[in-house]
């Protein structure tokens, strides 16, 4: 956990004792007694260095992720504190926090927008059972990564700043508690797609870890910190992020690999696509999680919905044998695009779009960047038995192609009404 506001250092409740990294990056400050105190107390048992295992197990965490994301995927390294808590180290506060496990604090050095920082954790987190890493090590890596993200920027959305050490934590690190909380990150993701990809609640801008993932399988670890760079210098993730195409797409492609990630739905996991996930790898999901469809029910129908800014919504068609569906806009007050699973292609900003059988097919809709939308749909039903291809297919046509049946006069009327009201309506 992060925080922008710039507060003094604490002061622990006993006699202060530090321990230094190998590389001097990073100082512990620690005590063993009062509230303050080492969950572990004094134990130097893994390794017996003659400093207590709880110490080694945090400088073990920020060690750990300086040399995997500075010193191998090449990102910054946290910038200096100019001598404050007694080094130019990055330091680390053990002490009690009543709840957190962490948080990490920007420390002004003069680089605005980046900044050095100092963390404190909660000595309390050593006690939490373990069958791989430490807990706390994990918790110290999440906020060893606040302070590389640091010496980039302080003046970024706040969700990527969790997003970002969430995925690092649960990437670098292995045990399975820490699994369970990787799967239920992707969980509550495709639990409620419709959540906007930039939301901050306290619980989503974790979730969002996922996301970090799918950028980084896209390209390489030495992509993130370009991203970081980018935001330093545009004060915005939407113009980083946006690199692997225009953003609302890439929303669009990312609810998709999380169906591939969490592969409930059998049929998308082989797909050939240009990003892909891969389950059983560290930070990935391990259990199969379905995404959360809203469905039709019956076709003819009006369905209508509202969309936020970078949100998706699944919206299960019922397509099979001869029958097809015929997809077009009644009216909108915000542009969407649509497209269906990528086995087949998707089509963006289609006036409308036919989906096949023999199978039910899944629309998905998507929202711009930057408005919320309220869409009226209008579905047909279309004889397609003597062309259908077998699949679920999708495909943008010309608005005289659209099937003439009753209902297509029932949206007719109902956009000239729109029209006649002054709302945004197709002619």
């Amino acid at each position: 956990m992060l925080t922008l506001l710039l507060l003094p250092r604490p002061v622990l409740s006993g006699p202060e004792a530090i321990a230094d990294s190998s590389d001097k990056a990073f100082r512990v400050h620690y005590t063993l007694q009062g509230v303050d105190a080492l969950a572990n107390g004094a134990t130097d048992v893994s390794p017996m260095n003659g400093i207590p295992d709880d110490v080694d197990r945090v400088l073990d965490g920020a060690e750990r992720v300086k040399a995997h994301w500075v010193d191998r995927a090449g990102m910054r390294a946290p910038l200096s504190d100019n001598g404050v808590g007694g080094s130019d180290a990055i330091d680390v506060y053990v002490r009690a926090l009543g709840g957190p496990r962490g948080f990490t604090h920007p420390d002004d050095v003069g680089q605005s927008p980046a900044a050095s920082a100092w963390i404190e954790l909660e000595p309390a987190t050593a006690l939490e059972p373990t069958d791989g890493d430490s807990r706390l090590a994990a918790a110290a890596g999440h906020e060893a990564h606040h302070a590389i993200q640091y010496a980039y920027t302080t003046q970024a959305e706040p969700w990527i700043y969790e997003a970002t050490a969430a995925y690092v934590e649960h990437s670098d690190f292995a045990n399975s508690q820490l699994q369970a909380e990787t799967d239920a990150h992707y969980a509550a993701l495709l639990d409620h797609p419709e959540t906007p990809l930039d939301t901050t609640d306290g619980s989503h801008e974790y979730d969002e870890m996922a996301f970090v993932r799918f950028y980084l399988d896209a390209f390489s670890e030495a992509a993130l910190g370009s991203a970081w760079q980018t935001m330093a210098d545009c004060g915005s993730f939407v113009c980083a992020f946006s690199a692997v195409g225009e953003l609302r797409p890439v929303v669009y492609q990312f609810g998709w690999w999380l169906v591939e990630e969490c592969p409930a739905l059998d049929r998308y996991s082989t797909c050939e696509r240009g990003v892909k996930a891969r389950p059983g790898e560290p930070g990935g999901c391990r259990r199969a999680h379905a995404v959360a469809v809203h469905g039709v029910g019956i076709v003819p129908s009006l369905p209508s919905f509202t969309l936020a800014p970078l949100s998706l919504t699944f919206l299960g068609v019922p397509t099979s044998g001869c029958q097809a569906v015929d997809a077009s806009y009644v009216s909108f007050s915000a542009p969407v695009s649509w497209g269906t699973d990528p086995c087949h292609g998707h089509v963006f900003d289609a006036e409308s779009a036919r989906l096949e059988g023999p199978d039910p097919s899944t629309l998905v809709l998507f929202a711009s960047d930057t408005q919320t939308a309220n869409v009226n749909l209008g579905l047909a039903l279309v004889d397609v038995c003597e062309s259908a291809p077998s699949g679920c297919s999708i495909t943008g046509r010309r608005r005289d192609r659209i099937a003439a049946s009753f209902l297509v006069m029932v949206i007719s009327a109902l956009a000239f009404r729109a029209l006649r009201r002054g709302g945004r309506a197709r002619p």
